[in-house]
């Protein structure tokens, strides 16, 4: 029996607001229900519709996108550390966990919710099961996932390479949906919905054959587009909308990716396939097990993007704090006065150099003496300049008045 504490309870949360979210798009998609039959009657006219299966396949997709932004929001992620500023003080530097813990984590299947246990445990630790029930939950879906989101990949790029007239009905059908819910106020949006979905078809096109005859140089492109929109992404982080924008863009060049990479000559021999198949619609039920995966995604990325990390100082007086946070439902709050530490040391191998991640060690002075060890820190050196420099600062302060 779990208790609203218990951080489990998001796991099942997630798979039943998931279930019952996945029974009303199995049974609103595919064919109408007839209002005459009985339910029975139409639950198998549902069962046989191709519709009704393709819904429930691509809204088990979208849900596990949206779980995984929903334990993202601000009430949790990098965010929360900033409502630990005190009257004056300003956040100078914030980091979190390094994106190993969390795949350690998954590995291991361990809950670690307002403890420092997630904080001091070994990424490997010696004696420790190499695969838990969590790896293969996660992980297997995933791939599956994967396996199936190249295949309609592949599709659309074939459908765009063999048909393109078929691609540009779609984009038809798509602008007569638009024109016809708009009203007089919003004509304008029928305006840009008319340039976008003209030109839709011949930049995919165009995408598409470049993917055949300029492989190489296509893929330096959209990497270089990516790399952009991550430094992008860093540089205006402080703001939210931009900073999401700036995921967004890296999303959809991730997709213009896959979908170049898909369309190149290499993937020729699945021609046939799509010939084949009468309808690929229900090949999309292949991501109905995200669900599962999802219910245990959730807990495990709630719990690592919690962890944080922020070097505060006071606008009036320079004197800078370092606090740490992290739970969900069991919360835990460390302080260190940055005026206290004398000294502070890194320990990186050398891969934990090439990942950004490393383990930093802070030595205080005082009545209370002691030494801390703050693990799997992602981008170790910067948080460690950010509080030599808010030390300096202070130092320095009764000079510079």
């Amino acid at each position: 029996m779990f208790e609203f504490e218990d951080p489990r309870v998001l796991r099942w949360f997630a798979l039943i607001i998931s279930l019952v979210i996945e029974a009303g798009a199995f049974w609103y998609g595919g064919v109408n229900v007839d209002p005459n039959a009985s339910f029975a009657t139409n639950l198998v006219l549902k069962a046989q519709s191709a519709g009704a299966w393709t819904w429930l396949g691509w809204v088990s997709f979208t849900l596990t996108w949206l779980w995984l932004e929903l334990v993202r929001l601000p009430f949790i992620n990098a965010r929360r550390i900033r409502a630990f500023a005190g009257k004056g003080e300003a956040l100078i530097y914030e980091t979190g966990l390094h994106w190993l813990v969390l795949l350690r984590d998954i590995r291991t299947g361990e809950i670690n919710d307002g403890n420092e246990k997630e904080l001091n445990e070994d990424l490997y630790p010696p004696g420790a099961k190499r695969r838990s029930f969590t790896w293969y939950a996660v992980w297997v879906p995933i791939q599956i996932a994967f396996l199936t989101t190249l295949f309609f990949l592949g599709w659309i790029a074939w459908v765009v390479r063999s048909f393109p007239q078929t691609f540009a009905a779609w984009c038809n059908s798509t602008l007569a949906f638009i024109h016809a819910h708009l009203t007089t106020s919003l004509a304008f949006i029928g305006t840009l919905a008319d340039q976008f979905f003209s030109a839709l078809p011949g930049w995919l096109t165009s995408l598409v054959d470049a993917a055949r005859d300029d492989t190489l140089p296509l893929f330096a492109v959209l990497l270089a587009a990516w790399y952009l929109l991550l430094q992008a992404g860093h540089a205006f982080q402080h703001i939210f909308l931009v900073g999401w924008l700036m995921r967004v863009g890296r999303w959809v060049v991730v997709l213009l990716t896959t979908l170049a990479f898909v369309s190149t000559q290499w993937f020729d021999w699945v021609i046939p396939v799509y010939n084949f198949l009468p309808n690929n619609g229900p090949v999309a039920m292949a991501f109905f097990p995200l669900n599962f995966a999802s219910m245990f995604l959730v807990l495990h990325v709630a719990l690592w993007s919690s962890w944080r990390y922020g070097v505060f100082e006071n606008l009036h007086s320079s004197d800078a704090t370092l606090i740490v946070v992290g739970g969900i439902f069991s919360f835990q709050k460390r302080e260190f006065d940055l005026q206290r530490i004398v000294e502070t040391s890194i320990h990186q191998t050398w891969w934990q150099r090439l990942l950004n991640i490393g383990n930093l060690e802070i030595v205080e002075i005082g009545g209370n003496a002691r030494t801390d060890m703050i693990k799997h820190i992602a981008g170790p050196n910067a948080l460690d300049r950010a509080i030599k420099s808010a030390i300096q600062h202070r130092l320095h302060q009764p000079e510079d008045e």
